[in-house]
């Protein structure tokens, strides 16, 4: 199976490179403002030119272009690689709006081309506890109360880029909440009402109601001026700790296994939690 990759010099990149080869995977080519050398040893070719790397796809099998460029090209990256005869694999968000989601769906159902996107949480033992709660307190008609929150340090580097920027990164809920509201989602279905009480760029605190659960949540990213501060990562429901401990398989193998059977995490399977996010980030 030949992958191609946009945005190969990045930290999360290599977490694709690995998944590709542990399974078996070959890449042929990758597009980057920045060269991965290691990459190129091992015999994938870089193309520079943006035209030069999508005509190689029309022109060479390609069954997926994978994609790890910053979140604001995500879009156009995965519109071009569509038309170009690949499907698609995207590091979440696909998109920043619902109107880039819907252009996305209609031009992937015209090409008949599938396109999935790595929320690698949903395969934690996390989701299956979550997922069992929510039975247990939907049968006997029980309201839960939650608590998110999510503080961790970035250097200046961070706080520099483009991750910081609403209009290119989607902001702080895209960055950092979008994995836990996926969870609850997929749990506890469809949110019934959400506010946000403030955010701003490095910060954000809310409520988010579902039928059977409260959500108290608050994101927020701390410059670390080169000083150790240690992340702090608190999910609770009813005061008991949702713990995300490492797990002994590779999630984001185990989310290429199903994207490459075809079994999950396509448009139709993170629609919900899209569409919940881009309502969010209107407030």
């Amino acid at each position: 199976m030949n992958f191609s990759l946009i945005g190969a010099s990045g930290y999360i990149a290599s977490r694709h490179i690995n998944a590709i080869e542990k399974l078996g995977g070959k890449i042929l080519i990758y597009h980057d403002i920045t060269r991965n050398l290691s990459l190129e040893e091992s015999g994938v070719k870089f193309i520079e030119s943006e035209d030069n790397f999508f005509d190689f796809i029309k022109t060479n099998k390609i069954d997926y272009c994978v994609i790890c460029c910053p979140n604001f090209l995500h879009f156009k990256m995965i519109c071009l690689s569509l038309n170009a005869g690949s499907e698609v694999i995207s590091e979440k968000p696909l998109c920043l709006t619902s109107e880039e989601l819907y252009e996305i769906e209609k031009i992937s159902s015209e090409k008949k081309l599938n396109v999935y996107t790595i929320m690698q949480l949903r395969l934690h033992p996390v989701a299956k506890k979550l997922r069992n709660l929510a039975d247990h307190v939907q049968k006997n008609n029980l309201r839960q109360n939650s608590t998110i929150k999510f503080i961790t340090p970035r250097d200046n580097a961070y706080l520099k880029s483009w991750k910081t920027n609403k209009e290119l990164s989607g902001g702080i809920l895209f960055n950092l909440g979008v994995h836990y509201f996926d969870l609850l989602i997929q749990a506890f279905g469809e949110p019934i009402e959400s506010n946000i009480e403030y955010i701003d760029s490095l910060n954000a605190k809310g409520l988010t109601k579902f039928k059977n659960l409260d959500v108290d949540w608050i994101f927020s990213i701390i410059p670390s001026n080169e000083k150790k501060i240690n992340p702090e990562r608190v999910f609770t429901i009813n005061k008991e700790n949702i713990n995300f401990s490492k797990v002994d398989n590779d999630l984001h193998v185990e989310n290429y296994i199903e994207i490459l059977d075809h079994k999950n995490f396509s448009i139709a399977d993170i629609k919900d939690t899209m569409n919940f996010m881009f309502n969010l980030n209107k407030e």
